[in-house]
C-alpha cells in the first residue's frame, strides 16, 4: 500500500478514536460533580419555580407554591415563596441578605438555632424542601442540620435521558437519607435514618437543575420545577427586601372578654414509657363584629419552687365567631420549664390571672394590648401563616 494511503488510514483511525473518547457518555456521578462545579462557580443565579405536593390518598394536589430566588456573590441573596394550602389559606415568606445584614418576613422571634444574623436568611430557606438540594450547591461551605440530603448525597444512582419542556435532560434517580429524632425505651436519643427516593432532571447543555421530585416517608410526592439563569446581571429590584407593609394594630379598648381559664395534664403511653402533654384552655367572648382567627394571651402564676410571680405566653389559632364565646387552646408536649404545678392551682381563680395580648382577625387586621410585647403579635401572625 502506498505511504500516502497508509498515512490517511492512520489519521482516520486516530480521529475516530479521539471522537469516540470525546463522546464517551458521562456517568451519573460525573454529571452530579459537573452540576456542583457549575453552581459553585457561578457569579449570579436567578430562578423562578413552582412546587406541588400531591397525595395519592386524596386523589391529587393538596398544596402548591411558587418561588423566586436571586443570588449575587459574595453575599446578596433574596428568596420569596407564596403558597396556597389545601384549606385555601395562603402564606408568604421572604428571606433576604445584603452583606452582613439579613432578615426574614414574617419576622422570627429570634435567630434560628442561635446562628449569627447573617445566617438567618440562608437557614430559613435551605430547610424548604427542594431548596435543601439546590442552595448547598451554591454555598458548598455551608451545610444545614440534616447532613445527608444534598445532591452530592444521592445514593444508588440510575441514569436515563428525558425531555423537560422540549429540553434534553439527564434524569438521575437515587435515594437521600432523612434523619428523624427519636428516643429508645430508656429515653436516650436514638436518631432514625430513613431513605426516600429522589429524581433530578438536569439540562444537558448548561448542567442546571430543571426539576426535582421527592417522595419522603408517607404518601406525599413533592415535585419542584425551576427556570434557572446564571452569570447574568441581576436587577436591584430582584434583590430588594420590600416585605408587605404590616397594618398598624388597633390598640384601643379590649376586644375580647376572658370568661374562664383552666389547664390539665393529658398522659399518653408509648410502649413502656409515658408522655405528658399540658393543655391550656381559655374561654373568651368575642366583642367585635369580626371573626377571630388567633389569640395570644399571658398567664400569671405563682411559681411553687421560687414562690414568685411569673408569666407564661400562649399562642392559639382556634377561631371564634363575632359576638360569640369560644375556647382557644395551647397544647405543650412535656410542659414548659415554667409550667404551673397543677396540684397547687386553684382553677376557680385562674381566669383572674390571664390577660389577652394580641388578637388576629380573619380579614388580616389585628388588635394589640398596649402593654403587650411586639414580638408576641409578630410570632402569632407567623404561626397563622405557617398553619400551625
Amino acid at each position: 500500500m502506498p505511504r500516502l494511503a497508509l498515512t490517511c488510514v492512520a489519521i482516520f483511525l486516530f480521529t475516530s478514536l479521539a471522537n469516540a473518547q470525546e463522546a464517551a457518555p458521562m456517568s451519573a456521578a460525573e454529571i452530579i460533580q459537573r452540576v456542583s462545579q457549575v453552581y459553585a462557580s457561578c457569579t449570579s443565579y436567578v430562578d423562578e419555580g413552582k412546587e406541588e405536593v400531591t397525595n395519592v390518598r386524596y386523589g391529587g394536589a393538596i398544596s402548591h407554591s411558587s418561588f423566586t430566588t436571586a443570588i449575587v456573590r459574595p453575599s446578596n441573596f433574596r428568596f420569596e415563596e407564596s403558597a396556597t394550602q389545601v384549606h385555601g389559606k395562603t402564606r408568604r415568606f421572604i428571606a433576604w441578605q445584603a452583606g452582613n445584614v439579613s432578615s426574614v418576613w414574617p419576622g422570627a422571634k429570634a435567630s434560628p438555632n442561635g446562628l449569627a444574623t447573617a445566617e438567618t436568611a440562608y437557614v430559613n430557606t435551605v430547610v424548604r424542601r427542594a431548596q435543601n438540594i439546590v442552595l448547598p450547591l451554591m454555598f458548598p461551605g455551608r451545610r444545614h442540620v440534616n447532613a445527608y440530603d444534598t445532591l452530592l448525597d444521592l445514593t444508588d444512582l440510575k441514569l436515563k435521558e428525558e425531555r423537560v419542556d422540549h429540553r434534553l435532560t439527564f434524569r438521575i434517580d437515587g435515594y437521600l437519607t432523612q434523619i428523624y429524632g427519636s428516643r429508645d425505651l430508656r429515653g436516650d436519643p436514638a436518631p432514625t435514618r430513613i431513605q426516600f427516593p429522589v429524581s433530578v432532571w438536569i439540562d444537558q447543555q448548561e448542567f442546571l437543575i430543571l426539576k426535582i421530585r421527592q417522595k419522603p416517608p408517607g404518601t406525599n410526592t413533592i415535585t419542584t420545577t425551576f427556570k434557572p439563569v446564571i452569570n447574568k446581571e441581576v436587577s436591584a429590584d430582584k434583590l430588594a427586601f420590600n416585605p408587605p407593609s404590616t397594618p398598624t394594630p388597633d390598640s384601643g379598648p379590649a376586644v375580647v372578654e376572658v370568661v374562664n381559664f383552666h389547664f390539665f395534664e393529658k398522659a399518653q403511653k408509648n410502649g413502656l414509657s409515658a408522655s405528658v402533654t399540658y393543655v391550656y384552655e381559655l374561654t373568651i367572648r368575642n366583642l367585635s363584629t369580626k371573626k377571630i382567627e388567633a389569640v395570644a394571651w399571658e398567664q400569671e402564676f405563682l411559681d411553687p419552687k421560687s414562690n414568685k410571680l411569673k408569666r407564661e405566653t400562649h399562642f392559639s389559632n382556634q377561631s371564634v365567631e363575632p359576638n360569640e364565646s369560644g375556647i382557644v387552646r395551647d397544647e405543650v408536649y412535656g410542659g414548659r420549664s415554667r409550667v404551673l404545678n397543677v396540684e397547687n392551682t386553684n382553677a376557680e381563680n385562674d381566669s383572674n390571672r390571664v390577660q389577652v395580648s394580641c388578637v388576629i382577625y380573619s380579614d388580616g387586621s389585628w388588635w394589640k394590648d398596649p402593654a403587650a410585647k411586639q414580638f408576641e403579635c409578630e410570632y402569632l401572625i407567623r404561626v397563622i401563616r405557617h398553619g400551625k
